[in-house]
């Protein structure tokens, strides 16, 4: 079956505009003929998603007989029966031939979406004749496609978990959503940042050495209270280092608590992690907890050669010290 493209919503004009009240998702499905013909996929969703109001919007199609359905997707959580939004959509088929007029529904249609449903739209858009019908100039014979439009205006959603993360915070130079009144009340450095005497309209932090550090920061804002995302041993460290840079002291405790319970990540890698971190207790708790298996065996092993050569002099030493302990390892005077 031929692809579909939408343009992409990946740029800093349209991650700027995720609140935005009203938007447009164009959907351009290339290899038409084929659809029309029944002979391909019977369904298709648009690649990229609009955002509009905090959630993400798709358009789907599908063959339906002698007639196309034409539907918009809202893509909020199919099992959070808590949330809702009022919206009104009108769809329709651009033209491709100058002088021909678009194919549009005469009246804008105005719909609940929830949990249980998060699809509307109409079954027989249009019967798939007077689609292709060349005299009409909606179907792009040369080009194989036709480009359907979806207009959506939505209301604030209701319902929805955590707080409405409608406010901008630059880092570096990118836009990411968060809640200003949120982050101040966990840490100083943004309580000062978004309500001191030098804050700005439009509040920026430079973050440096951190690879990947845009998502890496929107990781973090999801781990707070009252999103809660899980930690992983991938994202640790990054995590861990962004909450000990801007005084996120919950943050921080998340990720000392998953060190210590939950990472899968190598003794040598936590103790490196602690001490680097000043994080006493960690590191105390770790080589205490040491066993044989934490010297040998497996993928980990191999990293604690890097991990190793991180330690500092004293922490090394009693690192040496508990492996002489554990194999029963005696001094020589």
């Amino acid at each position: 079956m031929g692809t579909s493209q939408s343009p992409p919503n990946i740029d800093q004009q349209e991650k700027d505009g995720k609140y935005k009240r009203s938007g447009q998702i164009v959907f351009r499905v290339n290899e038409f003929a084929t659809f029309a013909g029944g002979t391909g996929q019977k369904r298709m969703i648009s690649d990229s998603s609009q955002s509009i109001n905090g959630l993400n919007w798709r358009m789907a199609l599908e063959h339906s007989g002698t007639e196309l359905a034409l539907f918009v997707l809202c893509e909020g959580d199919e099992n959070d029966k808590a949330w809702s939004c009022l919206a009104s959509v009108r769809k329709s088929i651009v033209a491709c031939k100058f002088g021909n007029q678009c194919f549009a529904e005469e009246e804008e249609t105005r719909a609940l979406f929830h949990a249980e449903s998060r699809e509307k739209g109409s079954k027989s858009f249009i019967k798939f004749a007077q689609l292709m019908d060349p005299n009409n100039g909606w179907y792009d014979g040369q080009e194989d496609a036709v480009t359907f439009i979806a207009d959506i205006v939505a209301e604030r959603p209701n319902g929805m978990p955590g707080a409405f993360l409608k406010d901008i915070l630059l880092v570096n130079d990118e836009t990411v959503y968060m809640n200003k009144y949120l982050l101040a009340a966990h840490s100083e450095f943004f309580e000062e940042l978004f309500f001191g005497e030098n804050a700005q309209p439009k509040p920026k932090i430079q973050i440096e050495n951190v690879a990947d550090a845009v998502p890496h920061f929107e990781r973090l804002i999801a781990t707070m209270y009252p999103q809660n995302k899980e930690l992983d041993a991938e994202c640790v460290e990054g995590i861990l280092e962004l909450a000990d840079r801007f005084l996120l002291d919950s943050v921080k405790n998340r990720c000392v608590q998953f060190l210590a319970k939950s990472s899968a990540k190598s003794a040598v890698f936590k103790l490196r992690v602690a001490e680097k971190y000043n994080l006493d207790a960690l590191k105390k708790h770790i080589l205490k907890n040491l066993t044989t298996d934490d010297f040998f065996g497996g993928s980990k092993y191999f990293d604690d050669f890097t991990e190793l050569n991180k330690l500092g002099s004293e922490l090394a030493k009693e690192f040496s010290e508990r492996h002489k302990e554990l194999f029963g390892i005696k001094n020589r005077n």
